[in-house]
C-alpha cells in the first residue's frame, strides 16, 4: 500500500528516528486485572538478567507471596532482578498465618549456568518467644510430595530456567501466638558432579485468630494444593499384625466377600450375588449373578510350548485365601509347568475378589534359576486365557470392535487392526468386552496393572492440531492407560469369542484371549498377565428390574429462574447446573464467587429440590487461582503440549507454552472460560477433586455430581464413595447421587463400566445415532438394564417411544422444550409408575408379546420384529392389586400394525386377576399419543420411527 511504501522510504534514510516527534511511555494498561502482565509476567532485559548471571552462582532463589504467583518460567521477572539478589543463604521470607491454616508460599529456583536436579529440605519451626514448635512433619513441598519419583531424583530446572517451589505450612490450630523460625534448604546438583545448596530462612507470625477449614474457604490462600496429598477414603492396605481368617466378614457399611470352602472348590460371594466358585488349579469353575450361570465349563488358562499344551501342577497343597483391604478375598497357587522342554517354568497364579464385583486376576510367570542351571530359555507359542460361556446366557456383546448389540456368531479382535469404533490413538480401550444379557453378564478387561501410572508419566500432549502425542506415538494416553503390553504383544495377541465345540455341556461360546508367539523367557525373569472380571448388574441381580420414572433431571446450561425449574415436575426435581452456567460458570472450578450459588441451593432445598453440579477432571478452567502453581508441577496435572501454543489468546499470551488447550466458551457477560487439559487416571488432580467434592457438601450443600466423561481409575470413585459415607454419615435424606455422561463414540459402557457399582444413573448422548439403532443395540449400548443403573436419552422427543419399552425416559437439556417429557411424567404419576417393575421385551418372563412384522435394522442390526413391547408394574394403593402398563416401541420406518398378546397365567402370577377378556386402553398424552380403546388381540396401529 502507499502507507507501507512511504514508512519504508523513510526507514531507509539515516537518521530517520531523528526526524519525527518522540512519544513518551506514561504506562501500560491492561484490559482487565486478569489480564494484565504485571508484575510477575514483566521480564528483565537480557542485559539486566546477564548482569545476575555474571555472579556465577549455579544456583539463585527469590521467595515469593502466594498473592503473586511465580507466571514466567523462562526468564527472571523485572520485579526481581530491580530488586537484586540476595547474597548467597542470604534470602528470607515472612509471612502472616492464622492458626489451623495451611499456609502456602514460592521460593523461586532460578538456574543460570547449567540444569540442575533440586532436591528441597526443611526445618522445624521455632516459636522465638513462647518456644512452640511447628515440627518438619508440619511442612511439605507440593513438588516434591513423599516418596515420589520427584523426591528420589530431584526436581529437573533446565539452564536459564525457573522453577517455582510450593512451600506448604501445616499450622497447628492450637499453635500460641508467637513468630516461629526456621528455615528451608534447596539443594542442587548439576551433571558435572557439581553441588550447591541455598538457605532460605523463614519467619511466620502466627495470630490469635483461627482459620476455617484451614482457610479453604478463600481460595487465594492456596491451602487448597494440601488436597492434592489427600488420602481421603483410602482403604488401610498394610495386612493386620493378626491377620484376619478369610471365612470371617466384618467390613462395615460397604459390606464384604464371603467365603465359603467346600470339598473341590472355594466359594466367594460379593454383596449383591455375585459368586465366583474358583477351582483348586486358582482360576473360576463357576461365575453365577443371582442364580445365573454365566459358564459352561471351568476357566482355563492354556500355555503351549510348539503344538503341546503345557500341564501345570499346582507345588501347594491346597489354594491360599486371605482376607485383604475393604472386604475384598485374595487368593494364590504356586504351579509348574510339566513338559521336558519347561521343567523350570513356575507359573503363579493370584487374584482378588471385591465387594464391588469385580475379580483381579493375574498369571506370573517364572524361569527358576535352580531348576535350570544351564541356562536354558523357556520358548512358548502362545499363552490363552479361554471362557467357556453358555451360548443362552450371553446373547449380547460390547466391545472387541463390536457395538453394542446381538453376538454375531463369530467375533475375531486384532489389537491393531483397522477398527471401526476406535481411533488409533484409543485402540487400548478396546481391550475389553462384555458378554451377556439383561440378568447376567461379565465384562474382560485385560488392562494392565501398571498402564495407568505409565500414561500419566509419558507427558502425553496434544499438538497445535489436536492430535495426541506422546514420546512414541504407541503409548498414547488413552492406549497406554487402558492397554496391555503383554497381551499386545508388538500385536502378536488377539481375541476371539467363537462356537464351543468341546466337552460335553449345552451350548456354549469360548471367549478366548491370547498373546501369540512370546519371545524367549531367560532364568530369572518374569512375565505377568493382567485379567479382570466384573459380574453384572452391578446391583439388584437376581431381583426384579425397576425402572425409575420418579428421579427427574432439569439439566440447565444457561440459567433459569429456580420456579421454571421446580415447575417441570410435580415431584421436586434434581436440578444439574452445567458448566458455564452463572452460577458455576468455570468448567471444573466451582469454587469462585459462591455466595449466588449458596443460596440457589438454599431455596432449592427450600422447595424441596435437590441440586447437583458439573464436576469433573479431564479439563481444567484457567480462571483456577492454583493454576500458576499447578503448572510448576510439569506435566502432573496440567498435560504439556509438544507443539506450539494453542486456544484462546489468554492461554497463549500469558501461560505461553506447556499446556493443552481444550474447552473454551463465552460466558453470558461476554468473557471467556478458557479450559486447559489435565491428565485421565492416577494423578494427584483425583485427589484435589475429592477434596473439592466433600469441601461441597460441607459448605455448599450439593446432593450430587455430574460427571461428564469419568476418566477416573475405579479405586478414585471407591475413595470417593467411602469419604462421602463419612462426611454424611447420621443425615438423613436422599443419597448423593453421581451421574455419568459420555457419548457414544465407540463403545460407551466400555471404559466406564468398573466405574458402575460407585454409580447411580447414565445418561448416554452425543454421537448416539439412536434411529439406526435396533432394539438389541438399544439395551445393550444406551440403557442402563443390563447394569443395574437407572439410564435417560439426550436429545429430542423423536425417540422417547424407543426409550421407554427400556424404561428411558429424555432428558429436559439444553432447550427447556426441545425434550419435553413432562407430559409423559405426568401420565406416569396418574398410573402410579414412580419406580415400577419393569418386564422388558428381552426378558422370558415379560407376560405379554407383540404380532408384527420383521423388518431389516439399520447399522448392521440385523433382522428382527418391527416393534417391542414391554410391561411396566406399579404398587398398587394399600390393599389394592398392582396396575399394569404396556409400553410398545415401532422400529420400522413406515406404519406398522401390530396386535397384543398376553399370557394370562403369567398376568395372574404376578397379581392381575380378571375372568374377562382384558381391554386395552392409550391414555392422551400431549406429543406422546392419542386417546384409544382397544380389546387385547385387535390391530394397533404404530406410526413411524420417531412419528
Amino acid at each position: 500500500t502507499g502507507w507501507a511504501r512511504r514508512a519504508a522510504a523513510l526507514a531507509a534514510a539515516p537518521g530517520w528516528r531523528d526526524s519525527i516527534p518522540r512519544a513518551a511511555v506514561t504506562g501500560f494498561q491492561a484490559r482487565t486485572e486478569r489480564d494484565s502482565f504485571y508484575p510477575m509476567e514483566v521480564a528483565a532485559t537480557a542485559a539486566e538478567v546477564a548482569s545476575l548471571r555474571a555472579s556465577g552462582r549455579p544456583l539463585m532463589v527469590w521467595p515469593e507471596d502466594r498473592i503473586r504467583p511465580i507466571r514466567m518460567t523462562h526468564t527472571l521477572p523485572l520485579l526481581w532482578v530491580a530488586a537484586g539478589a540476595a547474597p548467597a543463604n542470604g534470602s528470607a521470607y515472612r509471612g502472616e498465618a492464622l492458626r489451623g491454616e495451611f499456609f502456602t508460599f514460592q521460593i523461586g529456583a532460578y538456574a543460570p549456568q547449567t540444569s540442575l536436579a533440586l532436591h528441597v529440605r526443611w526445618t522445624e519451626l521455632r516459636g522465638r518467644r513462647t518456644g512452640g514448635v511447628i515440627g518438619a512433619a508440619r511442612l511439605r513441598c507440593i513438588n516434591q510430595p513423599s516418596s515420589s519419583a520427584a523426591a528420589r531424583d530431584g526436581l529437573h530446572v533446565a539452564v536459564g530456567a525457573v522453577l517455582p517451589l510450593w512451600i506448604g505450612v501445616d499450622v497447628p490450630s492450637d499453635a500460641p501466638a508467637d513468630s516461629y523460625r526456621g528455615a528451608v534448604l534447596v539443594s542442587a546438583a548439576w551433571a558435572e558432579s557439581g553441588a550447591s545448596d541455598e538457605s532460605v530462612a523463614v519467619e511466620l507470625a502466627v495470630g490469635e485468630d483461627r482459620a476455617v477449614e484451614a482457610g479453604d474457604g478463600e481460595p487465594w490462600r492456596h491451602s487448597r494444593l494440601r488436597w492434592l496429598d489427600s488420602t481421603a477414603g483410602a482403604e488401610e492396605e498394610e495386612a493386620p499384625e493378626q491377620p484376619q481368617p478369610a471365612e470371617e466378614c466384618d467390613a462395615g457399611e460397604d459390606g464384604c466377600v464371603q467365603l465359603q470352602r467346600r470339598e473341590d472348590a472355594v466359594v466367594l460371594i460379593a454383596p449383591g450375588q455375585r459368586q465366583i466358585a474358583l477351582s483348586a488349579h486358582g482360576l473360576p469353575a463357576s461365575l453365577k449373578v443371582g442364580s445365573a450361570e454365566l459358564l459352561a465349563s471351568p476357566v482355563e488358562l492354556r500355555l503351549r510350548d510348539g503344538k503341546h499344551d503345557l500341564k501345570l501342577l499346582p507345588l501347594e497343597p491346597r489354594l491360599v485365601a486371605e482376607r485383604g483391604p475393604g472386604g475384598s478375598v485374595s487368593w494364590r497357587l504356586l504351579a509348574r509347568a510339566h513338559s521336558a522342554s519347561a521343567t523350570a517354568l513356575h507359573v503363579r497364579l493370584s487374584g482378588s475378589f471385591a465387594n464391588d464385583g469385580l475379580a483381579e486376576m493375574a498369571a506370573e510367570l517364572h524361569v527358576s534359576r535352580r531348576l535350570s542351571p544351564s541356562g536354558s530359555s523357556v520358548n512358548l507359542s502362545d499363552v490363552r486365557l479361554e471362557l467357556p460361556l453358555l451360548e443362552a446366557m450371553v446373547p449380547l456383546i460390547n466391545g472387541f470392535d463390536v457395538k453394542g448389540g446381538s453376538r454375531p456368531a463369530e467375533v475375531r479382535w486384532r489389537w491393531d487392526k483397522a477398527q471401526s469404533t476406535q481411533d488409533h490413538a484409543q485402540r487400548g480401550l478396546n481391550c475389553r468386552v462384555w458378554l451377556g444379557s439383561a440378568a447376567a453378564g461379565l465384562q474382560l478387561n485385560l488392562q494392565g496393572g501398571g498402564e495407568a501410572a505409565a500414561a500419566v508419566a509419558s507427558s502425553c500432549g496434544n499438538d497445535e492440531d489436536g492430535r495426541l502425542q506422546c514420546g512414541d506415538v504407541s503409548d498414547a494416553q488413552f492406549n497406554a492407560a487402558l492397554g496391555s503390553r503383554e497381551w499386545y504383544n508388538s500385536n502378536r495377541g488377539g481375541a476371539t469369542v467363537l462356537p464351543d465345540t468341546t466337552g460335553d455341556h449345552p451350548p456354549a461360546v469360548r471367549l478366548s484371549v491370547h498373546t501369540g508367539e512370546l519371545p524367549p523367557l531367560r532364568p530369572g525373569e518374569r512375565l505377568r498377565l493382567h485379567w479382570r472380571l466384573l459380574l453384572t448388574p452391578v446391583r439388584g441381580a437376581g431381583g426384579p428390574v425397576r425402572a425409575d420414572f420418579a428421579t427427574r433431571y432439569f439439566h440447565m446450561q444457561r440459567h433459569i429462574d429456580l420456579g421454571e425449574a421446580l415447575d417441570t415436575s410435580p415431584t421436586r426435581p434434581w436440578i444439574i447446573l452445567h458448566q458455564g452456567n452463572p452460577l458455576i460458570p468455570y468448567i471444573n472450578y466451582p469454587f469462585i464467587d459462591l455466595q449466588p450459588l449458596r443460596r440457589y441451593v438454599r431455596d432449592a432445598h427450600a422447595a424441596g429440590a435437590k441440586v447437583k453440579l458439573y464436576y469433573t477432571v479431564r479439563e481444567l478452567s484457567s480462571r483456577a487461582v492454583e493454576l500458576w502453581a499447578l503448572r510448576a508441577l510439569g506435566s502432573e496435572v496440567l498435560i504439556s503440549s509438544r507443539g506450539k501454543a494453542a486456544g484462546h489468546a489468554w492461554l497463549r499470551e500469558h501461560l505461553r507454552a506447556n499446556y493443552t488447550a481444550a474447552w473454551h466458551e463465552v460466558l453470558t457477560d461476554g468473557e471467556v472460560d478458557a479450559a486447559v487439559q489435565t491428565p485421565a487416571f492416577t494423578s494427584r488432580w483425583d485427589n484435589y477433586w475429592i477434596e473439592g467434592i466433600l469441601w461441597l457438601v460441607r459448605n455448599i450443600g450439593i446432593d450430587g455430581i455430574y460427571l461428564d466423561g469419568a476418566p477416573y481409575e475405579r479405586t478414585v470413585l471407591r475413595r470417593l464413595r467411602r469419604a462421602l459415607a463419612a462426611e454424611r454419615r447420621g443425615r438423613r435424606g436422599d443419597p448423593f447421587l453421581l451421574d455419568l455422561h459420555a457419548s457414544c463414540a465407540g463403545n460407551p459402557h466400555l471404559p466406564y463400566m468398573e466405574l458402575y457399582p460407585y454409580l447411580d444413573s447414565i445418561w448416554f448422548g452425543e454421537q448416539c445415532e439412536y434411529r439406526t439403532f435396533s432394539p438389541p443395540m438399544w439395551l445393550a449400548e444406551v440403557s442402563g438394564v443390563p447394569f443395574g443403573l437407572g439410564s435417560e436419552l439426550l436429545g429430542d422427543n423423536s425417540d422417547q417411544w424407543q426409550g421407554l419399552v427400556h424404561g428411558m425416559t429424555c432428558r429436559i437439556y439444553p432447550d427447556p422444550w426441545k425434550c419435553n417429557p413432562r407430559p409423559l411424567w405426568a401420565a406416569l404419576d396418574a398410573m402410579g409408575m414412580l419406580r415400577p417393575r419393569l418386564l422388558g421385551w428381552w426378558d422370558p418372563a415379560c407376560p405379554v408379546s407383540l404380532l408384527a412384522p420383521t423388518v431389516e435394522y439399520g447399522h448392521g442390526g440385523g433382522r428382527g420384529p418391527a416393534a417391542v413391547a414391554s410391561v411396566f408394574i406399579g404398587d398398587g394403593a394399600a390393599g389394592s392389586p398392582p396396575r399394569f402398563a404396556v409400553a410398545v416401541a415401532n422400529w420400522a420406518d413406515h406404519p406398522v400394525e401390530v396386535r397384543i398378546r398376553a399370557n394370562y397365567s403369567a398376568l395372574a402370577a404376578l397379581g392381575l386377576r380378571s375372568e374377562r377378556k382384558l381391554r386395552l386402553r392409550a391414555r392422551e398424552i400431549d406429543g406422546f399419543q392419542s386417546e384409544a380403546h382397544w380389546a387385547l388381540g385387535d390391530a394397533i396401529r404404530l406410526e413411524e420411527k420417531g412419528g
